[in-house]
């Protein structure tokens, strides 16, 4: 009887190690995580461009005039998010250009509040052929809605 109590008291002390090794594996594996995202939340990063090339087809477009609205949807890991833009277009130049944030989940609140913060001095003053917004303040999704919405602005203004 003394035999079989310690035979089953190492495999229950396997067992126990198994379980300890698992939830401490499991806890490096979410503390990773938790600071890949948190790195990404702390990000700066500042607005990076991209210019069209001669060879686009928009490149030499010309615009009317105007004060014009689009709504431009986006694709989040929490779901597809939106942002309105509207711009003011003079001679082909963004003379002023603004957004209504329209996040639901508190991530994409976070993001798109950053990309209004920032996104103005990348576009105002700029050729509307020329704006292709990538990252704006740490914001890397919300520029893909704005990019959107710019496109449908120009097949709108388009002369």
């Amino acid at each position: 009887m003394y035999q079989s109590s310690t035979g089953n008291n190492k495999a229950l002390v396997g067992i126990i190690v198994v379980v300890l090794l698992g939830i401490a594996a499991t806890a490096v594996f979410i503390a990773s995580i938790n600071t890949e995202r948190n790195d990404s939340i702390a990000s700066t990063d500042t607005v990076i461009t991209s210019q069209s090339s001669s060879s686009d087809t928009n490149s030499t477009s010309n615009f009317e005039s105007g004060d014009y609205s689009a709504k431009g949807s986006y694709l989040t890991p929490g779901g597809t998010e939106s942002i309105d833009v509207k711009v003011t277009l003079a001679d082909n130049v963004v003379t002023s250009a603004s957004v209504t944030q329209n996040a639901i989940s508190g991530e994409a609140k976070e993001f798109q509040s950053r990309f209004a913060s920032g996104f103005q001095t990348e576009v105002v003053g700029k050729n509307i052929n020329e704006v292709n917004l990538s990252r704006v303040a740490g914001s890397s999704l919300t520029p893909v809605g704005f990019n959107s919405a710019l496109e449908d602005i120009k097949d709108e203004a388009r002369a």
